[in-house]
């Protein structure tokens, strides 16, 4: 079979974009194939508003002691600043301003909820119960501080925040034993890309021979190699593949493998599922909030966390522009809504905490990664009976095909990060191979130098 690379790398997101620029360091030829007109995967910089970037995709570069794009950034000259998401001012929905001491109460009551939880997920386990949702055990444990309603409702403030929002699910889909079992919100400070997070991405791109709206259907894959097939009718050979495709995307066999993956990649595929969380930018007239800190959180007076987490990207870009996250059920009924509607849905929020006078936006962006048939949603979470280890298994490859993006990273799933580290992961191991396939006229041919490497 003539080859038209040596690895062909599907999905130009941070995984897939990666891959080859590592590949392209060790002087190996790869073809990166994206569906999409652009690259960025879920890393998605629009420039629609002048001046005035915005991330509709991952928007902190996160774990800022191991994190290499930093030094990217830096060596680039892409401007980063400083973000604290606990750097908070915090809204009854009324408009009522809580100080800094009843936040702090409302924070250490969040800890007591998280450790007694903790606690009995490991008292459960040690008797040998079987796996639950964290909402089988939350509320009681919740309810058992006897909390009033208003400082409930705040502490459920920073659930929602720290584990709704952070993992793109609800307590009832998150596993009691597994929910947190990664590094995925450890607290290593962050940073934003005021001028657009695809920036890095720019830098690592320069090179690769990335081939944009090359919607891939069907992998073919044996002993001899990889064939990967478009919807044009178009075909790429190469002796590698490297799949980089979000969990959502494999989730929903949109890609057609043959032959097909094995039943413990696909048990594995099965068992993680990824939730949804959308972003909602609002660019205003004048910055009529007066806070300056880097979110400006508003408690819903239902405990649901919805219109709740806005971000004052007026702190990073002197422009008076907020982003607020929606999630799980409530992302996916406004994706069917219209602009004029979701405005409309967020302007009443809003008026209800500043004021009638608060003014209407000049415009809005949002995402909807649901409906996005390139991600099917967003974040990967472990619900009830899934594990870190099927993060594990969805990286392990499959005779020549092999797997990276960010749920294929049992500690950073769902993050940039893990997104990264699994290209690096990826490309070593085929350097690694494809190096060995070259010195083969020097080894015995009993000697399998450079074979596929299997699941075993």
């Amino acid at each position: 079979m003539s080859h038209d690379a040596q690895v062909i790398v599907i999905g130009a997101g941070v995984s897939g974009i990666t891959t080859a620029w590592a590949l392209k360091q060790a002087g190996i030829r790869s073809i990166v194939l994206e569906g999409r007109p652009r690259i960025g995967g879920r890393m998605h910089s629009s420039y629609k508003w002048k001046d005035v970037p915005v991330d509709l995709g991952a928007s902190w570069v996160s774990h800022l002691p191991i994190n290499p794009l930093v030094d990217v950034a830096r060596t680039h000259k892409i401007g980063l600043k400083k973000s604290d998401l606990f750097n908070l001012n915090l809204n009854e929905a009324d408009g009522h301003s809580l100080d800094d001491e009843r936040i702090n109460d409302l924070l250490l009551g969040f800890g007591v909820v998280y450790s007694a939880v903790k606690l009995e997920a490991e008292q459960r386990r040690g008797r040998g119960q079987p796996d639950v949702a964290l909402s089988e055990v939350l509320p009681g444990v919740v309810d058992g501080l006897k909390l009033n309603k208003k400082t409930q409702r705040g502490v459920e403030f920073f659930l929602n925040l720290t584990i709704t929002e952070a993992y793109a699910a609800d307590f009832r889909d998150l596993s009691l034993y597994e929910w947190d079992d990664d590094s995925t919100t450890a607290p290593l400070g962050w940073y934003v890309v005021p001028g657009g997070y695809v920036k890095i991405l720019d830098v690592l791109k320069k090179g690769l021979d990335i081939r944009l709206e090359q919607v891939v259907t069907t992998i073919r894959h044996d002993a001899d190699g990889v064939i990967v097939h478009t919807r044009d009718g178009d075909d790429y050979r190469a002796p590698y593949a490297v799949i980089t495709v979000p969990h959502g995307v494999l989730a929903k066999n949109l890609i057609r493998f043959e032959p097909k993956l094995p039943p413990w990649k696909q048990a594995a595929i099965d068992r993680i599922r990824t939730g949804l969380s959308d972003k909602f930018w609002f660019l205003f007239p004048r910055k009529f909030w007066k806070s300056s800190r880097d979110v400006v959180g508003r408690i819903d007076p239902d405990g649901k966390g919805r219109w709740s987490t806005w971000l004052n990207f007026h702190r990073y870009t002197k422009h008076p522009v907020l982003m607020v996250f929606n999630r799980t059920e409530h992302a996916e009924a406004l994706e069917g809504m219209t602009d004029e509607a979701v405005i409309k849905e967020a302007m009443e929020v809003l008026r209800a905490e500043f004021g009638p006078n608060t003014p209407e936006p000049i415009d809005m962006q949002r995402s909807t990664w649901l409906s996005d048939p390139f991600s099917c949603g967003t974040l990967p979470h472990l619900p009830p009976g899934a594990t870190s280890e099927d993060h594990r298994t969805l990286a392990r490859p499959v005779g020549r095909l092999r797997f990276a993006g960010d749920s294929t990273h049992a500690d950073l799933p769902g993050l940039v990060l893990g997104a990264f580290f699994s290209g690096i992961r990826e490309a070593e191991k085929l350097i690694e191979i494809l190096y060995l396939d070259r010195l083969r006229p020097f080894h015995s041919p009993r000697i399998k130098v450079g074979a596929p490497v299997t699941s075993d």
